[in-house]
């Protein structure tokens, strides 16, 4: 993996894009001394955006299971119940508009 300033990868840019796209070298982007940015092939783009994804998936399904797991029923609506109050609702926006 290499290392440049932000103006080093401004001078070499074509350079650096070259080593990244066809080489599959990594570079990290400095601005005073911080690391501020990377330029990377576009497979481990999009490598790092399938496991960010594949990750967010799994925490979702996480956060579902334990929601479920934690759903008290004695709280909910039945169905029909909740289906007849929404077109009563409907039908005085229509009445009322």
């Amino acid at each position: 993996m290499t290392t440049v300033s932000a103006e080093e990868a401004r001078n070499q840019f074509a350079e650096i894009l070259n080593k990244v796209a066809y080489g599959h070298e990594r570079t990290i982007v400095t601005r005073r001394g911080k690391r501020v940015a990377a330029i990377v092939s576009i497979e481990d783009f999009e490598l790092l955006e399938a496991v960010s994804d594949e990750l967010e998936d799994r925490a979702d399904a996480e956060y579902c299971q334990e929601a479920l797991a934690n759903l008290d029923l004695s709280k909910t609506i039945p169905w029909e119940d909740l289906k007849s109050l929404t077109q009563a609702i409907r039908k005085r926006k229509r009445q009322n508009p």
